[in-house]
């Protein structure tokens, strides 16, 4: 701590002269500027450097400018000091402050007495208010809050931190826009309210950060008796058939008491008792459907959470087929033929599997060769000489399957 107790006062980036507020920055001056108070009520800033001094956004060289009786922003290179100055008792007394990577505080009264207090104050971000935090937040619910900010010098705002239970506890870093919250899994075994301490803080560029602000809250039991979640579904059905699904299921009420309502996105609706073998569900379109589920109690109160999802549901279409362009040849036991494959859903012959299957007359094993679909040729070499059955397969993608050419060759 500095006191000085003339003016006038000359920034600088040397630390031994009187009278002298020092910066460290490495566009200042030895003599940067002055700051003096030629009458009452007044203070004038003048700079002597050869970079130039910003008052306000605007460039001074070689000038004398009076200060603002309100608010000034004075940069010199990177550095940014921020004044203002006002009425403090009923003496005429006047605060200046001054605050960059220090802060000034200067006090006079008339021409006869003034002096200069400087003390380390570090600028960047501050939260001056949380918003819209309720007093009761429920588990499983989510809320929206809201936060105010400012910033000085070149301190930028990046990241949001939310500590949900204290600044002690377990934080979470998300983005500046991401301004809601949901507690989740919060045992309150026994209770029916638990309170904790909901803060936030900015995190900004050059490792700098803002303060906490924190509001208490009263955690409640979720909103809902019952929760489900993660409701399981077949990536693929099949129209009018049958499929099954399952969710999971938080409930205070046994399930023998619940109810299940199922609805789709073609309208069809159905009430049900909750068991493993009422999860089942059929669609009567294709295309992209959704499924939706609620559980209620067995007279219709205590609604759950709904949850939803979609489901890709397809026609129900016949197998594929193998059509033979050739009859078979055989040749120094080389079987040799060629076919094409057809299909009402796939096309590419990439989503096919074709196999030559055989057994040889006596032998209790069958062999399965690979074929490739796209070349649509067979062109076999058979190790021994003897009598075959012969088939072949097509299977899609999509599970469906079909046996053509079945035969036997001697060879």
């Amino acid at each position: 701590r500095r006191v000085f107790k003339n003016f006038p006062v000359t920034i600088s980036k040397f630390k031994d002269q009187r009278n002298n507020f020092s910066i460290l920055d490495p566009f200042s001056s030895k003599e940067h500027a002055t700051i003096i108070n030629p009458e009452p009520g007044k203070f004038m800033l003048t700079d002597h450097s050869k970079n130039g001094t910003y008052l306000n956004g605007q460039l001074i060289n070689d000038t004398s400018v009076l200060l603002d009786t309100t608010y000034n922003e004075i940069k010199i290179g990177k550095t940014l000091l921020r004044v203002s100055y006002g009425a403090v008792s009923k003496k005429g007394m006047k605060t200046f402050t001054a605050i960059m990577s220090v802060t000034a505080v200067i006090i006079f009264s008339g021409l006869l007495f003034a002096y200069l207090n400087i003390f380390e104050s570090v600028p960047g971000i501050k939260i001056s208010q949380l918003t819209d935090v309720p007093d009761t937040v429920y588990i499983d619910k989510e809320f929206q809050f809201g936060f105010q900010h400012s910033q000085t010098g070149n301190s930028i705002p990046t990241k949001l931190v939310i500590a949900p239970f204290g600044i002690n506890g377990e934080k979470i870093e998300t983005s500046l826009n991401d301004k809601s919250f949901k507690y989740t899994e919060i045992d309150l075994s026994g209770l029916s309210e638990k309170k904790t301490t909901f803060a936030i803080m900015l995190k900004g560029n050059e490792n700098s950060t803002s303060n906490w602000l924190e509001k208490k809250v009263l955690l409640m039991k979720p909103a809902y008796a019952t929760i489900i979640d993660n409701l399981r579904l077949p990536a693929e059905v099949k129209i009018n058939q049958n499929f099954s699904f399952d969710f999971d299921i938080s409930s205070g009420y046994p399930q023998s008491e619940l109810m299940m309502n199922i609805a789709d996105g073609t309208g069809a609706t159905a009430i049900r008792q909750l068991s493993e073998t009422n999860k089942q569900w059929v669609f009567n379109n294709s295309g992209s459907q959704e499924l939706t589920i609620q559980l209620v109690l067995t007279n219709g109160s205590s609604p759950s959470n709904i949850i939803r999802k979609l489901i890709n549901v397809v026609p129900d279409f016949p197998p594929p087929t193998i059509e033979f362009t050739s009859t078979p040849r055989i040749f120094n036991k080389v079987l040799m033929l060629s076919f094409i494959f057809k299909d009402s859903r796939f096309t590419d012959p990439i989503d096919f599997r074709v196999t030559l299957n055989y057994k040889k007359e006596g032998e209790p094993n069958s062999t399965r060769i690979e074929l490739n679909p796209a070349t649509g040729l067979i062109n076999h070499r058979f190790e021994e000489s003897g009598s075959y059955s012969i088939w072949y397969e097509i299977r899609a993608k999509d599970g469906r399957k079909g046996t053509y050419g079945r035969q036997t060759l001697t060879i």
